[in-house]
């Protein structure tokens, strides 16, 4: 009997010590990009991009290159979340991915900008990116 009350008193020890050292972790702020938690680079996004059309976006100009971009997916009139994630799924590769929050009807962009070229700048990084938008 005492060996099972010790386990039992261990096993809650070991939980609230969890919850204690991970509490940051386990009830940090929740988001709806794709249901998943986002990391710190991409809740303190620092530049916005913008849609021209639909084939036509702008990094922001008044800032250094990022990381990461946000933009408003108005413009393309989607009607569903599954619709707007097909179609920027077809714009990844290993340079740039996004992720979709359709509710907010907004879009992350994810420059790797491990990947490129390190002279690349953010006039490469428009061209790149419409150039992608332009190929269906």
């Amino acid at each position: 009997m005492n060996k099972i009350i010790f386990n039992s008193r261990c096993i809650i020890n070991a939980i609230a010590l969890a919850i204690v050292f991970c509490g940051g972790s386990l009830f940090a702020q929740q988001n709806t990009f794709s249901g998943k938690q986002m990391t710190q680079e991409e809740n303190s996004l620092p530049s916005k991009a913008t849609f021209l059309n639909k084939t036509s976006i702008i990094l922001n100009q008044d800032v250094s290159l990022s990381e990461f971009y946000i933009a408003d997916l108005s413009i393309f009139n989607f009607t569903s979340a599954e619709e707007a994630k097909s179609f920027f799924d077809s714009k990844s590769d290993n340079l740039l991915s996004f992720k979709i929050d359709f509710p907010l009807k907004k879009v992350i962009i994810h420059l790797h900008l491990k990947y490129a070229d390190k002279s690349w700048d953010k006039t490469n990084w428009n061209t790149y990116l419409n150039n992608k938008l332009l190929n269906q």
